[in-house]
């Protein structure tokens, strides 16, 4: 109880200090609007899919390093409502947090399903990386709870001893590439 206060409190805190006051009516050029994403140091995740449930999709980073030599676990949900079946997810991370340790994506836990997955993008900063569904095994691993059928290349979900939790980790030849980037 007392770790969930702490994340409650520090991303409160993130939040505060995030959200500044600008008192100024400025109309944003496409020259400075190019310049704020170019410039910018957060974290992307979106993904290109299709599933045969809709359900509530979450990335999570674990450990991640804060300036103050503590350590936070931080997630975002995305919801597919009952009628969508096929979405482009963005997750968006707040300026300067970067993956340390752990990301990884937890596919819904209320239904079995199948779920197709047409491109996966990660960026931070000028680094991208664009994964195609043909090597998706080459920057992901999953649990125990997800199949993946290389020939038609979706990930099946399924439950195991009455537990429904699948998840597919990034794998860390990726999180390394974003630790010597500010």
């Amino acid at each position: 109880m007392k770790l969930k206060l702490k994340v409650f409190v520090v991303l409160l805190i993130l939040l505060s200090l995030s959200c500044k006051d600008n008192n100024k009516t400025e109309i944003p050029t496409a020259q400075n609007i190019e310049e704020e994403t170019s410039n910018t140091n957060k974290l992307i995740f979106e993904i290109d899919l299709k599933t045969s449930e809709p359900d509530d999709f979450s990335l999570f980073l674990n450990d991640i390093f804060l300036n103050n030599s503590q350590f936070m676990n931080i997630s975002i949900k995305s919801k597919l409502n009952s009628n969508e079946t096929e979405k482009v997810l963005h997750f968006e991370f707040p300026e300067g947090i970067k993956p340390d340790r752990q990301m990884f994506l937890a596919l819904g836990t209320k239904k079995e399903k199948e779920v197709q997955i047409n491109s996966i993008t990660i960026s931070y900063g000028d680094l991208e990386h664009v994964i195609t569904k043909g090597n998706l095994l080459q920057y992901f691993t999953m649990n125990k709870y997800v199949e993946y059928n290389s020939e038609t290349n979706t990930l099946t979900t399924k439950s195991v001893d009455n537990r429904h939790n699948p998840i597919i980790f990034v794998r860390p030849k990726i999180l390394d590439s974003f630790q010597d980037l500010n």
